[in-house]
């Protein structure tokens, strides 16, 4: 379960930074 968080926490931040 914390691997799907850390997902979702990955594409937020990827799609903040483009």
């Amino acid at each position: 379960m914390s691997n799907f968080r850390r997902e979702i926490v990955g594409s937020s931040f990827i799609s903040m930074t483009h």
